[in-house]
């Protein structure tokens, strides 16, 4: 009983103290974002940013692959894998 009645007594000390400290520190913002939405739209505008030059890159090398295939099936199939051409 006595335990119980010291953990609600420092449950409640902290209670009334805690909140105080706390409330005097201040967390700035790591992210540029003050919005989930502008969070989700900066995440989107980096992964196209990121995707748009690989897709390109990935669109030569196959070019590359169907232009020195000289009729080889393997190497045709190899640069259709990578545009995926069904």
């Amino acid at each position: 009983m006595k335990k119980i009645l010291a953990l609600f007594l420092l449950a409640g000390i902290f209670g009334l103290i805690l909140p105080s400290v706390v409330k005097g520190i201040e967390i700035e913002n790591p992210l540029q974002y003050e919005s989930f939405d502008a969070l989700v739209e900066g995440i989107i505008r980096f992964l196209i940013m990121l995707a748009t030059p690989l897709a390109t890159l990935m669109i030569v090398i196959a070019a590359f692959y169907f232009v020195t295939s000289a009729g080889n099936p393997q190497q045709i199939e190899t640069a259709k894998k990578i545009i995926y051409i069904p």
